[in-house]
Order: structure tokens, then C-alpha cells, then sequence
């Protein structure tokens, strides 16, 4: 899936986001507090709206391409007034699942064709009328055993929210409890490179697989990260062979130095090893139609690690949404890739160079972000 505009408002927060496009690559920039983080949560919140769940006051219209097509699905929740409580339970995933609200309208369009329309009480598909559905989940889920449906469903599912490895994952923890024969039957299921890129498992199982099945993937993801850090000799994912814990039992990711004789546990690496590993994991290992959404993203990284992970976002035919504030991840990528985020109050607009008047010179233009009133006072208050 591509995203290729946005709009999004959260009555419940009092949070707007004007129609906003989206290219291969988007760099959000501006001050701290301006929304660009916000921006990344409104669409991982239309993926869990594209899954069923319900959210309090939120409207969206968003246009996406998968292939060769090209969807617009539209929607709108009740709104319903809440105490500073309540809204601090909406934070919590358990209960904010348990929550239901209504949708007032929703509709999903083809470039040729109106697939569902929903008004209150009323659902058409393909022009038909549909029995009494459920009046707090989308019509993506509603109708996932669709064709034309579950592709786009499917679509969102592909949405990443990037995040380091854990010190300790907690998805071979899972495997740790259920049995022994777990994970050799995912190696099985699993056993080559698209069946893995293709799957919704964790990274750091991902990595797993992809080390015991398809090791020449695995050497390309560990040179680049050798090329990063040099004083790595080795990476492996492979159990501690510590029959105390079961837990050990599973793969875990090591890394081994040279000149030093242990390798280091994953509690040892780095946070900055970590987000480096993983965010090259996640360039080769996801499926085509990936849209990654990362945000600060120079958090925990050396200029040695932007400056190989930079060329990455550039050259990978993935789509990516990341942010920064940092002048020197800003200085490194095209103007043509930055959306320049304001906020007046609750309402954020993006800006392109284009529409700012910046010069074709890389280095004009980063002067004229820097010293442009928009990126300088960044919020306005109404």
C-alpha cells in the first residue's frame, strides 16, 4: 500500500490534520510539539479503525494505491464528551478495545466504481443493500471476506510502526511457554524469503527465520550493519543452549566483537546497535507495499549509522512517513522529501518546499527552512 493524502481530525482531542500528500519518502519536520508525531498515530489509528477497533470523534478521509489502483475511504465516529479519566483510560489498549462508538458515515471508493456507502443504520455494497452489520466496526472489517475488501484491509496491515529490538523479546518469551516444537514448525511454514517478508510475525522472529532459512539474506543485512560498526566481527541468532531457562532455548540475537572472546547478550547491545539492526531488518525484510513510519528518527543513532541508513530511505522501494527535528538528518535529504508542519491551536497544516518558494539548492534551501517563520515559531496560538 501507498498513502497518498490524508486528512484526520479527533474531535475528542481537538486535533485536525488539513489534507496533507505523501510521497515515497515524506520527512516531517519542525519544532518539538508541533504534530509531526501526531501525524504517524493518525495513521496507525486508521489502521486499527481498518481492523475493527472504534475511536471516540474521528473523522478521516484518506486516499491510498495498492498496485495499481487507487481507494478513497472516507468515515466519521459519534463523538461523545468524556472526563479527563476517561481520557486517560482511552490510553490503555485493553480498555480502549472494550469501548464502542458508532459510525455516523463511511463510504470506499474505487477510481471507477463506489464499492460500500454507510450512512446510520444503512449499508450498500456494490449498490446493494446489506442486512443490519455492526455499528461500530468499519466496513473494512465488516467485509475482509470481500476480494475487493481484504486487499484493502490487508493494505493497512502493512503499515509499520518501527521500534529498536527489545533487550529481551518478548515474542520468543511467547514461544518459551507454548512448547518446544513451536518454532521448528514456523521454520516449515516459513521456509523462504517471501513467506517470511510476507508474514505479520515480530521482527525479531523475522531475523530468526531469516538466519536458519535464507542465510545469504541474512549476510546482506549483516555486512550493512559490519559497514555501520566495524568493530563488529559476527552477528548470529541462535539459542544460549542454557537448559536452566527455557526461554534460552530460543534463538536470541548476539553480536560478537573483535578482539573480544564472548559475544554480547542482547541485554548488553547497544541501543544504538539495536535501532541500526532493526531498522536494516526492517528495509529487507518487508513485503512490497510496506508503508514504515518512523518517528525521531536520528533517536539513538550515531552519524555513522544515518548516514548508511539515510541511503537506505532513498533507494528502497518501500514507502516511508519519518520525522525529525535534527539538522543534520534534514541537511542530508532532499528538499523535494520535506513537509514542513505547522500548528494554529488544534490545526496542523503541511507545507512543501514548492509551496514555500525554497530554492532547487540543497544547501539555500536548509538555510531558508531554518530562518523561515513557519519552521522558527512553528505554533501559533489562536
Amino acid at each position: 500500500m501507498k498513502i497518498i493524502s490524508l486528512e484526520y481530525e479527533n474531535r475528542a482531542t481537538q486535533w485536525k490534520l488539513l489534507p496533507t500528500t505523501f510521497g515515497n519518502l515524506t520527512l516531517l519536520v519542525g519544532v518539538s510539539g508541533v504534530g509531526k508525531t501526531q501525524i504517524l498515530k493518525s495513521i496507525l489509528d486508521l489502521k486499527k479503525i481498518a481492523n475493527g477497533e472504534s475511536l471516540n470523534g474521528v473523522k478521516w478521509n484518506i486516499k491510498i494505491k495498492i498496485g495499481k489502483d487507487e481507494y478513497t475511504w472516507k468515515g466519521e465516529f459519534e463523538y461523545k464528551t468524556m472526563s479527563l479519566e476517561e481520557h486517560l483510560l482511552e490510553e490503555i489498549p485493553i480498555i480502549s478495545r472494550e469501548r464502542r462508538y458508532k459510525i455516523k458515515s463511511e463510504s470506499l471508493r474505487s477510481e471507477t466504481e463506489e464499492l460500500v456507502n454507510r450512512n446510520e443504520g444503512s449499508i450498500s455494497f456494490k449498490g446493494n443493500k446489506t442486512p443490519k452489520l455492526s455499528g461500530n466496526k468499519s466496513i473494512l472489517e465488516l467485509f475482509n471476506g470481500e476480494d475487493s475488501i481484504s486487499v484493502i484491509q490487508s493494505g493497512f496491515n502493512k503499515v509499520i510502526d518501527v521500534e529498536a529490538f527489545s533487550p529481551i523479546p518478548h515474542s520468543f518469551l511467547a514461544f518459551s511457554l507454548l512448547g518446544d516444537d513451536d518454532f521448528k514448525s514456523m521454520l516449515k511454514k516459513h521456509d523462504n524469503l517471501e513467506k517470511i517478508k510476507s508474514s505479520s510475525l515480530p521482527l525479531e522472529l523475522k531475523l530468526a527465520l531469516v538466519y536458519k532459512n535464507e542465510p545469504k539474506a541474512f549476510n546482506e543485512i549483516k555486512e550493512h550493519f559490519i559497514e555501520i560498526f566495524p568493530q563488529v566481527e559476527d552477528i548470529r541468532v541462535e539459542p544460549l543452549k542454557n537448559k536452566a531457562s527455557s526461554l534460552l532455548s530460543y534463538p536470541l540475537l548476539q553480536i560478537k566483537e573483535k578482539n573480544v572472546e564472548k559475544w554480547i547478550l542482547p541485554n548488553r547491545i547497544s541501543s544504538g546497535m539495536r535501532k541500526t539492526l532493526a531498522y536494516l531488518s526492517y528495509f529487507y525484510l518487508s513485503s512490497e507495499e510496506t508503508v514504515i513510519l518512523i518517528d525521531e528518527f536520528e533517536n539513538s543513532l550515531g552519524v555513522n549509522c544515518i548516514n548508511v541508513l539515510r541511503e537506505n530511505l532513498i533507494t528502497n522501494s518501500l514507502q516511508f512517513i519519518i520525522t525529525s527535528h535534527h539538522p543534520y538528518i534534514i541537511n542530508n535529504i532532499k528538499p523535494e522529501f520535506w513537509k514542513l508542519v505547522t500548528r494554529r491551536g488544534g490545526v496542523v497544516s503541511t507545507h512543501s518546499c514548492s509551496e514555500l518558494g525554497f530554492g532547487r539548492s540543497h544547501h539555500k534551501a536548509f538555510i531558508q527552512l531554518i530562518n523561515n517563520d513557519f519552521y522558527t515559531e512553528g505554533i501559533q496560538i489562536q
